[in-house]
């Protein structure tokens, strides 16, 4: 099954979870390093609709074209990207629908084998975007006050 690599996301969310907890006292100051200011649960819950969409649609075509769509809207409230990083994934998104256009035009054989291709880099697009939003996101050790003792 191509699709976002669950590998994936389970590792980063994993990475920032060790990191929040080494970096925190409890599970509540853990969750307040990641999820700074709702940023972080705003973003994963964009990006997790593509996830959804994945399992949900029996048409790969119609599930491709979905997901390039939440891809979309991400890329239209994304705030803390580089100009550059943004400029290239909006390209590759752009690319990636024409491709799908071509695909659907082509024979049955064909089709399936490209969608599958389009399918790979689409998952590839959500990965790399979920993971500059969860390194994002904890890139900045917290730091915890001392403890005095008195």
């Amino acid at each position: 099954m191509a699709g976002i690599p669950a590998k994936a996301i389970i590792g980063a969310a994993t990475a920032a979870a060790a990191f929040a907890m080494r970096n925190a006292g409890s599970i509540s100051e853990a969750w307040n390093v990641i999820n700074k200011d709702g940023r972080a649960s705003a973003q994963a819950r964009k990006l997790s609709d593509g996830v959804r969409i994945y399992f949900g649609e029996k048409n790969p075509a119609v599930r491709l074209r979905k997901q390039m769509g939440v891809l979309e809207a991400s890329l239209a409230t994304e705030t803390e990207a580089s100009p550059e990083q943004l400029a290239d994934w909006q390209l590759r998104l752009t690319n990636l629908r024409r491709r799908l256009d071509l695909t659907e035009a082509e024979p049955p054989a064909a089709r399936k084998k490209h969608l599958k291709q389009l399918d790979a880099a689409v998952a590839a697009l959500f990965t790399e975007m979920i993971e500059l939003t969860v390194h994002r996101e904890v890139e900045a050790p917290v730091k915890r006050p001392r403890l005095g003792r008195g």
